[in-house]
C-alpha cells in the first residue's frame, strides 16, 4: 500500500482524536503511517525531550502509526500537514498566490 505521512505540530496536535480514527483506518487498510515533525531540526538535547513529548502524547491520545520519522519531509505517497498548499499543475498558480496572501505569510 502507501506511505502517508502526517505532520505532527499543528496538524496532529489540533485534532487527536480525529487523527486517532483516520490512522486507524489507514493502516486497519494496510497503509504505512508516518508522523513527521521538523523538531529533527533543533539542537540536542531539547531535540530529545521534544520528541519524548510527542512520542507520548500520541500513546496517551491512543494515536496509532507504523513509525515516526524526525528528520524534515520525508518521501511519502501522500502528505497531510496544516501548512500545505496543494499543487494542481500550471493552472493553480493564482490560488496558491492567493492562498499564500491570505495566510498573512510574509
Amino acid at each position: 500500500m502507501s506511505v502517508i505521512a502526517i505532520d505532527f505540530d499543528g496538524t496532529i496536535s489540533a485534532n487527536p482524536e480525529g487523527f486517532k480514527s483516520l490512522c486507524s483506518s489507514l493502516i486497519k487498510d494496510g497503509h504505512e503511517v508516518v508522523v513527521w515533525s521538523q523538531r529533527a531540526e533543533r539542537p540536542e538535547p531539547s531535540r530529545s525531550r521534544e520528541m519524548q513529548q510527542m512520542v507520548e502524547y500520541l500513546a496517551f491520545w491512543g494515536i496509532p502509526y507504523t513509525r515516526i520519522d524526525q528528520h524534515g519531509k520525508i518521501l511519502a505517497d501522500l502528505y497531510v500537514d496544516d501548512k500545505a498548499v496543494h499543487y494542481k499543475g500550471p493552472g493553480s498558480m493564482h490560488e496558491i498566490l492567493t492562498r499564500i496572501r491570505e495566510t498573512g505569510v510574509k
